[in-house]
């Protein structure tokens, strides 16, 4: 029997395995915070599909958001998730 440990992991290496997520994380990693219009122009992708991303994002609990005036910040909610994102831009 698989623990609920190892499911974890499997989920957020599915969460990982799309770019734009990825490149979400990655950029978040960097920077710290960024609001979605950084984030739109940093990935170069559309603001409906980033918006999708970080939807998910969100709902995993991997990214959490934070409202200031018009714009919404979000950064990554975890120190397990920023290692992996460290780890994972160390060895490629």
């Amino acid at each position: 029997m698989i623990n609920s440990k190892i499911i974890n992991v499997s989920e957020v290496l599915k969460l990982l395995s799309n770019p734009i997520r990825l490149g979400i994380l990655y950029q978040l990693e960097h920077e710290e915070m960024c609001s979605c219009n950084m984030l739109e122009e940093l990935i170069s992708v559309s603001q409906p599909a980033l918006s999708q991303h970080l939807k998910i994002l969100k709902a995993h609990k991997i990214l959490t958001s934070e409202k200031r005036g018009q714009h919404i910040f979000y950064k990554i909610s975890s120190p397990e998730t920023k290692k992996l994102i460290i780890s994972l831009r160390e060895i490629f």
